[in-house]
């Protein structure tokens, strides 16, 4: 809450805790909302968005197994759709005939 006083340049005076934390709410809800209907990720971006570590996407852009680009020849940027495109590129189909697992105390009583 002080970086948002801070930010906002707002006396402590000013303002109540209650009013700091809805606040804050609202910012962080416009900061999701941005990030939402970004088309282009840098590096840190698309680890946050994938859910991975940002070791393992490096490992992936050297052997050129994800989509990415590099316009300066230094940062590497992520298309978002591309990502989406590559996250669901090999899908494993579930097999129809399942059959339950029986419990063997169950099946000793029959």
């Amino acid at each position: 809450m002080l970086q948002i006083q801070k930010t906002l340049n707002i006396d402590s005076a000013q303002c109540s805790a209650p009013s700091m934390v809805a606040l804050s709410t609202r910012l962080q809800a416009v900061e999701q909302r941005l990030f939402e209907e970004k088309t282009v990720l840098s590096t840190t971006e698309a680890c946050q968005y994938m859910g991975i570590a940002e070791s393992y996407l490096y490992k992936l852009t050297s052997a050129k197994k994800i989509p990415h680009y590099k316009p300066n020849g230094r940062m590497i940027y992520f298309n978002k759709q591309e990502l989406d495109q590559w996250l669901l590129s090999n899908p494993i189909g579930a097999t129809s005939s399942t059959s339950p697992i029986m419990n063997p105390k169950s099946v000793a009583q029959q």
